[in-house]
């Protein structure tokens, strides 16, 4: 062993051998096993050290004859060699958790802030678009800004089903909502007074047609008249005729501004007006519509037709 010590003492390493340690170990074990020495110079007698003498290669093969003396008997012993990778210092155990650590609460983090964000901007925007589609005339401008074929015939026929008084209903809701959130406002009182003055003045300027409505029952007493004078010997059957006409004429169409008179009369005296409604409708659907043609240089067919009877 002493031998072995010496030899690594010569041979330059990487690291530090610790071969010293298992010599003193063993020097140790001996002489707590042998017995006694008698004597201190038998002791010296028999403890004999020997010296390992490194060579180099080349007096080595110089001179053969050069033999190193075999080491003296030890037991065997088996020695395990462990790598500095399969057991790691705690500290870069604990290193390496406190890293992984932090990429796991980055992320969270990261998750957190990208969900507030989703929730504080897109999540209202989404809502708004959606209520924006529940309308025919939102839905059509969203289509504009983004055309598809797939949703423009359902498109098309939302619009077509839409009241065309459904703008001014509009109005009437935002102004209530207006008004439930901000009724101190000085711009909100303002704005919803100019609407109101608006309306009324629209609804100033339609004729009400009560004239039409009385001509209408003059025709039909007057004729109702002719027929007595006719069964009393006098014949006026050109004039009943004309009078005729003119009440057929007046009863085949009646003005929209007639229909909404009746229509305040009938909810004046609290009666049923689901049927006018519906006839006020169709006959706005049906003014409109041939507005928008007119205006877009399109003809209808029964105008034309009606103008060239004429």
């Amino acid at each position: 062993m002493q031998l072995i010590c010496d030899k690594l003492q010569q041979v330059e390493l990487k690291r530090v051998p610790r071969v010293e340690n298992l010599l003193y170990f063993m020097q140790h074990t001996r002489k707590r096993l042998e017995p006694q020495p008698k004597s201190n110079a038998e002791n010296a007698a028999q403890t004999t050290v020997r010296t390992l003498i490194y060579a180099p290669e080349t007096l080595a093969s110089s001179t053969p004859e050069a033999v190193v003396p075999p080491l003296p008997g030890l037991p065997e012993m088996k020695v395990e060699v462990r790598s500095l990778t399969e057991n790691p210092p705690q500290a870069s155990v604990i290193k390496q958790g406190s890293t992984v650590r932090g990429f796991i609460a980055g992320i969270a983090c990261s998750v957190a802030v990208a969900s507030a964000l989703w929730w504080w901007q897109v999540y209202p925007v989404q809502q708004q678009l959606l209520q924006v589609n529940d309308t025919a005339q939102g839905a059509a401008t969203v289509w504009m800004a983004s055309p598809e074929l797939e949703n423009y015939e359902r498109r098309l026929q939302q619009l077509l089903d839409t009241s065309p008084v459904q703008p001014l209903e509009t109005g009437m809701q935002m102004m209530r909502v207006a008004d439930s959130r901000w009724p101190e406002s000085l711009q909100q009182q303002q704005a919803s007074t100019q609407w109101n003055e608006a309306l009324k003045t629209r609804a100033q300027s339609s004729p009400q047609l009560r004239g039409w409505l009385q001509t209408r029952q003059d025709l039909h007493a007057f004729a109702d008249l002719v027929m007595q004078r006719e069964k009393e010997g006098l014949t006026l059957s050109y004039i009943k005729n004309v009078i005729w006409q003119a009440e057929r004429g007046l009863g085949q169409e009646t003005p929209i501004e007639s229909l909404l008179t009746q229509y305040h009369d009938a909810r004046a005296q609290k009666q049923n007006t689901d049927a006018l409604e519906k006839q006020i409708n169709e006959r706005l659907e049906g003014v409109l519509s041939r507005w928008l043609l007119l205006k877009n240089n399109v003809m209808p067919e029964a105008a034309t037709g009606t103008t060239a009877e004429k």
